[in-house]
């Protein structure tokens, strides 16, 4: 078997335009992406579109297809995985390498392997749902919002309202129902013994990892009838909300370019970015931003942007739930080491709610929102001239803690030079940061039940 860190060295380090273009000179470059008439059957106009920042190709033809680069050899060579793998190996220069597994490693991956197995064919018969002249309104409504080619690009599908929908396609084609109820793409009616659709009436958007495998699904309600607005997969050996990133198999190389990811709260808005041709946003799956999916980043690129969701504030509430959502997210970034900065998202006219995913209808509305280092818009955002002396003290405690998490020493000096225009004399600030520093030194310490020689008077010195 060829190993999984195989599979993803080659997947790193193909080029799909280089590899395509091999096989089809006339493909050109059109806005972002490439088109050329179909390899693999016979067109007049051009519907074969290929993406350098997703690094796949896709059919918008009779063929209906896409894949990354090794799915294009395998087509175009008549290849098993496997032997496709191999000539893109050998080709990229990298060592192919046979896996030898233990039982018990062996079984866990051909385990997930399966269930990705039937997320893929989920994911494509949810994808034909969309496409059925009798589900017109939910394909209107995906390409007013995402546009078709994002829609197609990106696998977005339509699970029916009917109930059973993937259940009775999924036994038809004798999927192994035992993975289907492990997945959660389907349930048990314990009483009648029967199967229904765990999706119903909902756009389906799949969740993939950088090499587009489909670890689950995040679902919208278009019925307007269901409290659960989005519905997400449950976990499995196959996803894991945590791990996780929305938009990531279409992020990782354009983040890696930029060296930046802008981070939102929600995968539609994510999505809406994407379709805005702003290829480096991600999203958690629901809920705040994990250390798993930020260590994951930080293979991708050092620096992170944070896009808010713009609320209105609640009475008595200085912001709104958008901006507490950064403040908490930022931090995390910070501790792991990335450079953090924020596009602050105003309110929508009339005070209204605004989020990435109504804003963004063109790349060039990036430019409208000013890029602000993280603790700089945080004490901005807490600082008020007219709080008493205790509440400024504990406004310099809070943005000192987080200040004291920035290790390079250029950019913490920077950054003093930011806070002083909130409060004069640079002295007060960098003893406020030496103080939350060794804070936490000493609670480390205190943890690891290590004795603290500044109890007794020792000064600590590298």
């Amino acid at each position: 078997m060829i190993s999984q860190d195989t599979i993803n060295a080659i997947l790193d380090r193909a080029d799909i335009v280089s590899l395509v273009r091999e096989y089809v000179p006339e493909l050109t470059k059109r806005g972002a992406n490439w088109t050329c008439c179909c390899p693999f059957h016979k067109e007049k106009t051009p519907s074969f579109h290929v993406s350098p920042a997703r690094q796949t190709w896709h059919c918008f033809g009779a063929c209906a297809e896409g894949g990354n680069a090794i799915s294009f050899v395998m087509k175009a060579e008549g290849m098993t995985f496997p032997q496709a793998a191999r000539h893109l190996a050998q080709r990229y220069g990298i060592d192919c390498y046979e896996a030898e597994e233990p039982d018990g490693e062996r079984e866990e991956r051909l385990h997930r392997e399966a269930l990705w197995g039937v997320n893929e064919r989920a994911a494509k018969f949810y994808a034909e749902q969309l496409h059925d002249p009798a589900n017109a309104s939910a394909l209107a409504y995906a390409q007013e919002r995402f546009g078709s080619e994002y829609v197609a690009e990106a696998g977005l599908g339509f699970a029916p309202a009917s109930g059973r929908a993937l259940c009775d396609h999924a036994m038809a084609r004798g999927e192994n129902i035992d993975l289907l109820l492990e997945l959660n793409l389907v349930a048990r009616n314990e009483q009648r013994g029967t199967y229904y659709d765990f999706y119903r009436n909902r756009l389906v958007f799949p969740i993939r990892d950088r090499y587009r495998r489909v670890l689950g699904f995040t679902a919208r309600d278009l019925s307007g009838s269901n409290e659960c607005k989005y519905l997400n997969s449950k976990e499995s050996a196959a996803y894991h909300k945590k791990e996780s990133i929305y938009g990531i198999d279409e992020a990782w190389r354009e983040a890696a370019r930029q060296e930046l990811f802008f981070l939102v709260e929600g995968a539609p808005d994510a999505a809406k970015m994407h379709a805005a041709g702003i290829y480096n946003a991600v999203a958690p799956l629901g809920g705040a931003w994990t250390a798993e999916q930020m260590q994951m980043l930080k293979k991708g690129a050092d620096c992170v942007c944070f896009i808010n969701d713009a609320d209105p504030p609640k009475e008595g509430e200085a912001y709104g739930a958008g901006i507490a959502y950064v403040m908490k997210n930022g931090r995390l970034a910070l501790e792991h080491g990335f450079t953090v900065s924020v596009r602050e998202l105003p309110l929508a006219e009339g005070n209204r709610k605004q989020d990435p995913g109504s804003f963004f209808t063109s790349k060039a509305q990036l430019g409208l929102l000013k890029e602000e280092e993280f603790v700089a818009w945080c004490a901005r955002t807490w600082w008020n001239e007219e709080d008493n002396l205790n509440l400024k003290a504990e406004h310099i405690t809070r943005i000192a803690d987080l200040s004291s998490l920035i290790k390079d020493e250029t950019r913490l000096e920077m950054l003093i030079d930011e806070l002083v225009k909130l409060k004069k004399r640079k002295d007060i600030w960098r003893s406020a940061i030496n103080r939350a520093k060794w804070a936490r030194i000493d609670a480390k310490k205190a943890e690891r039940k290590e004795i603290n020689l500044r109890t007794y008077g020792f000064i600590e010195d590298r």
